[in-house]
């Protein structure tokens, strides 16, 4: 074990490992974690969040009735149906 500490390589060895093992968990594991947890999420829970969400932005005045003219809107909006 005091090798194993005194040796450069294997504790650059080491965090090269924790990264690669950190990057497949934020790019595989999360994505799959949140799929499953907004598949059971009930409908309800999730109007919830987003109404919260909704007035914690608006209280922070981050979003607001929008700037573009009227006839500029709904050039900006997307396709009816997605």
């Amino acid at each position: 074990m005091a090798r194993l500490e005194a040796s450069w390589g294997a504790a650059l060895g080491a965090v090269a490992v924790t990264g690669a093992l950190l990057w497949g968990f934020v790019t595989f594991g999360l994505p799959v974690l949140a799929r499953q947890a907004a598949a059971v999420t009930p409908q309800g829970v999730l109007a919830t969040f987003d109404r919260e969400a909704l007035t914690v932005l608006e209280q922070q005045e981050l979003v607001g009735p929008s700037r573009l003219s009227a006839a500029r809107q709904p050039s900006c909006r997307p396709p009816s149906g997605t």
